[in-house]
């Protein structure tokens, strides 16, 4: 057996396909959405039994090899040589020497972009001050050696004069971007005074590099040195196109089904070593079309963990909009305190999953944003139009449009059919959303101060604390168990788990209700809207669980009709919940 055909049979083509492509079951054979060319419905197919992939839509098609040229954008010496490392399979000598022979120029700049990690690699060794850094920001040396961090020490031509050591040239050097030519004065590296984080293709081959600024440095002017610098785009490197760990992220996005979209590295190292190993990081820039691609062939759905600063506000609003126009499902989690993801899994990791697990739906964590602002309603309006509509009027799918116009209804206090008319009425006068747009889109608001506790959970332990608090009073006006009727019915009525509090939670809500309503006289009133509070938030969240089923109803092609009509039948319950909030805010 020659060895191409040692790796085919190493490396099942559905493997190979499933870690670039989010693979369904067709019967014997699988089905996916194309990754070579955009469709709505699946015709790209792929069959174990002939070895083989064929798309009916752009007729694209071949076997392994064909498959990982096309998607990697390589030649063929270099898949083999891929598919042969990951089979395991050693290539014959001779094969190997031909093929060193024919590498390509790309092929060149890869194995010199390997030979620059590897220096930096070594550098870190040399520099444990700089090792210890990374311990206080809570990576452990496995991290730093898995993500292949590195160090490029202080000087001007360190790298430049290794490589040039290693037979590479300066024009192979200058066109890698770890160097830069200055007429007259010859060649400098790129990166120095730097702690070095290597960023990968999706096969996981250094194509570029961000370094952080080490120690305090100035530039000739006496100004600081940028904290972070990106290599310049080149042959390898088109930052567009490149996600952050998205070679270490692919099967746990495809296994998880969902990605979640980070600013920094240091964020997205901090959660892969957390365990959310589906973390990829945009690196200081908006989402693209190009990237959301990438992402889609794996999974539809993305968790955006929004920044308190107003930079990352807005480039989270941006990137929203990009990947909700490319019907992405988008969801945003924010982190408790404005803190950066990775100095909140450092100080908090155990509760970093319920970070992720609370993450909601981005247009629904917007209009409630408004809510909290107690605006008028002229105010209202004028912010859903500046800033909620365009979310909407982006997505092409009308029943996902439906879902938000009544929300927005009832944050404007109108009728449905008018948000339907205002809705329209901006999509016809505004031009579609485009990353080439060079006016900045304003975010709506900056996100409200959150921790890891849903609001459901807060209201229904305020709730239950007041109960408990009443139970032991002797004198209590409160019908205590009514009440506690009522909540447990909603809970099972709405098919949703309620966990009592244990005994030490229980403690604690007892003694925040008795210092909270310990004078208040009005104690049946306060649990009616307590309880109105539940089961709104109760209703939404079921609300959720029905769009999810709907989403995945939709995809496997099955029947919506009643999961929508019980959708629908949830929106005048909460109109009415929240008209005897408003009544009774009047009465009191």
């Amino acid at each position: 057996m020659d060895h191409i055909a040692q790796i085919k049979a190493r490396l099942p083509i559905a493997d190979v396909v499933g870690t670039y492509v989010r693979l369904e079951r067709a019967g014997s054979n699988f089905r996916a959405l194309c990754p070579f060319h955009k469709e709505r419905s699946p015709s790209f197919n792929v069959s174990p039994a002939r070895d083989a992939f064929y798309c009916f839509g752009c007729a694209k098609g071949g076997d392994i090899f064909t498959f990982v040229q096309e998607i990697e954008g390589i030649s063929f010496p270099e898949a083999l040589k891929l598919l042969a490392a990951r089979a395991g399979v050693q290539l014959p000598e001779r094969s190997s020497a031909l093929l060193d022979q024919q590498k390509s120029a790309k092929e060149r700049l890869i194995e010199l972009m390997e030979v620059s990690t590897k220096l930096f690699e070594a550098h870190l060794v040399e520099h444990p001050e700089v090792r210890e850094y990374l311990h206080g920001r809570g990576l452990t040396d496995e991290t730093i050696a898995k993500f292949r961090i590195g160090f490029a020490p202080l000087e001007w031509r360190a790298l430049h004069e290794a490589l040039r050591s290693k037979g590479f040239s300066d024009s192979e050097i200058e066109r890698s971007r770890v160097v830069k030519k200055v007429e007259g004065r010859g060649y400098y590296d790129t990166f120095r005074g730097r702690i070095m984080f290597p960023i990968m293709d999706p096969s996981g081959r250094v194509i570029a590099f961000t370094g952080r600024v080490w120690g305090d440095q100035k530039a000739p002017d006496g100004t600081p040195v940028a904290k972070y610098l990106n290599s310049p785009e080149g042959e390898l490197y088109e930052k567009s196109r490149v996600l952050f760990a998205y070679d270490r992220a692919k099967v746990p996005m495809r296994k998880a089904d969902v990605a979640i979209l980070v600013e920094g590295q240091m964020d997205c190292i901090m959660a892969h070593q957390a365990g959310s190993e589906n973390t990829i990081a945009i690196s200081g820039t908006a989402l693209t079309k190009q990237q959301v691609e990438l992402i889609k062939r794996l999974t539809k759905h993305v968790i955006i963990l929004l920044d308190a600063d107003s930079a990352g506000i807005n480039a989270s609003y941006r990137s929203a909009l990009i990947a909700l126009g490319e019907e992405m499902d988008v969801r945003a989690a924010m982190v408790p305190g404005g803190k950066d993801p990775a100095d909140y899994i450092l100080e908090h990791q155990a509760e970093w999953p319920a970070v992720l697990e609370n993450a909601k739906d981005i247009v629904l964590y917007y209009i409630d944003a408004l809510r909290k602002l107690r605006l008028t309603r002229d105010e209202n309006q004028e912010r859903v139009e500046r800033n909620i509509f365009p979310l909407i009027a982006i997505m092409q799918s009308s029943m996902k449009r439906a879902r938000y116009i009544s929300e927005i209804a009832r944050l404007l206090e109108i009728p449905e059919d008018s948000a339907w008319k205002d809705i329209e009425r901006f999509r016809s006068k505004n031009e579609p959303f485009s990353e080439q747009r060079e006016r900045e889109v304003e975010p709506p608001v900056s996100p409200p101060s959150m921790n890891a506790v849903s609001t459901l959970v807060r209201v229904s332990d305020e709730l239950i604390g007041l109960l408990l608090w009443q139970e032991i009073h002797k004198e209590s006006t409160l019908a205590h168990e009514e009440i506690r009727a009522r909540h447990a019915q909603l809970y099972k009525e709405l098919e949703i788990d309620f966990v009592e509090p244990g005994e030490a939670d229980a403690a604690r809500l007892l003694i925040t209700a008795e210092s909270r309503y310990g004078k208040d006289a009005k104690l049946q009133e306060i649990a009616e809207e307590l309880l109105d509070r539940v089961e709104r938030e109760l209703l939404k969240e079921k609300q959720e669980s029905l769009f999810r089923e709907i989403s995945r109803a939709e995809s496997a092609k099955e029947d919506t009709s009643e999961y929508m009509a019980q959708y629908r039948a949830l929106a005048p319950r909460i109109i009415a919940v929240e008209d005897r909030m408003r009544q009774r805010a009047h009465l009191m």
